[in-house]
């Protein structure tokens, strides 16, 4: 279960461009004056290069200005792996062409499904030529302006004969995006000291934590002693965490994490059982709750083994976990 918290949406800041997409580079919106860069003919080809971040991305789409003179040549979209300054790099992934209008100077978008930008990994983005004759042209911004996102910028490499290359300060219009990146925290949540099935379900709340924010909040449905859980937060959000969990008659248990980015595993939380008055204590009061509840079938807090009846069991844990309080 997932929540999106203050910390999230001051994501949208940085590159994130809405709940179901994210951008790694833009600069698309930056001038509405477009002027041609490059044509499409081999052996042309301008590659834009730049660094992923460290989580993985999916590809979404690229929008950009073109033309379009040969509509059974038009020019491609391709991401290349590890561009040099001398080479295009290796082709990885050639994206989807929109239905293209002879003619004209216009916006064009390019989609994708199932290509996965990798960590810290420097790709290059062309919109090249596929013929030896002009089919059309990649649009620059005037003024010029550096795409930012969630990638890091590096620069435009160009060679206009395939092979002298050079650096170019001319950078076509663009917006990259890919899915909203996402991580996985795995892990088991235990409820001590109570019956394998329950009775009913105990909500339990989680909370992560770096340094003094917090960077989500969320609940656990556990139904049983043992609860795995899978719970989906930012994926740029890496580094140590706190993550806790709290609720019902069982004290609250914190332990650190390591966030990385992609899959994490948060191990066991082992929550202590005897706080049904929710103090943060099992003490004289829990005792006394449990006591006036005796015989009850309401499956509440003072039901502590959750078996569906307040009886001695429950006040025998209450009494073996005196004294006991949150972490």
């Amino acid at each position: 279960m997932n929540s999106r918290t203050p910390f999230t949406l001051a994501l949208l800041t940085f590159g994130f461009a809405n709940s179901n997409g994210a951008v790694l580079l833009n600069n698309f919106n930056t001038s509405n004056s477009d002027t041609a860069c490059i044509s499409f003919l081999t052996p042309q080809i301008r590659v834009l290069r730049f660094t992923t971040p460290n989580y993985s991305t999916q590809l979404l789409r690229l929008t950009t200005r073109m033309t379009c003179v040969d509509l059974v040549n038009p020019g491609v979209a391709e991401i290349r792996l590890n561009p040099g300054t001398t080479n295009a790099g290796t082709l990885v992934h050639t994206m989807t062409p929109p239905t293209f209008i002879f003619g004209g100077v216009r916006t064009c978008v390019f989609t994708t499904s199932g290509f996965t930008f990798q960590p810290n990994t420097t790709y290059g983005l062309t919109v090249r030529g596929t013929v030896a004759t002009d089919s059309g042209a990649w649009y620059y911004a005037n003024p010029i302006v550096t795409p930012s996102g969630l990638a890091t910028w590096i620069d435009t490499r160009r060679t206009y004969n395939g092979t002298s290359w050079g650096t170019d300060a001319l950078i076509p219009r663009i917006t990259l995006e890919v899915a909203d990146p996402t991580q996985t925290l795995t892990g088991n949540l235990t409820l001590s000291d109570t019956v394998g099935a329950f009775a009913a379900n105990r909500t339990m709340a989680y909370t992560i934590v770096q340094g003094t924010t917090t960077v989500q909040t969320g609940t656990v449905i556990a139904s049983a002693t043992t609860t795995p859980y899978t719970i989906t937060l930012p994926a740029n959000i890496t580094g140590g965490a706190v993550i806790s969990f709290d609720g019902s008659s069982f004290l609250r248990e914190s332990h650190g994490i390591t966030l990385t980015g992609t899959t994490t595993n948060g191990g066991f939380s082992n929550l202590l059982n005897g706080d049904p008055d929710l103090s943060g204590e099992v003490d004289a009061a829990d005792i006394d709750l449990v006591i006036a509840d005796f015989g009850s079938t309401s499956v509440g807090h003072s039901d502590v083994d959750v078996s569906g009846e307040v009886d001695a069991a429950d006040i025998d844990i209450v009494i073996s976990n005196f004294g006991t309080t949150d972490e």
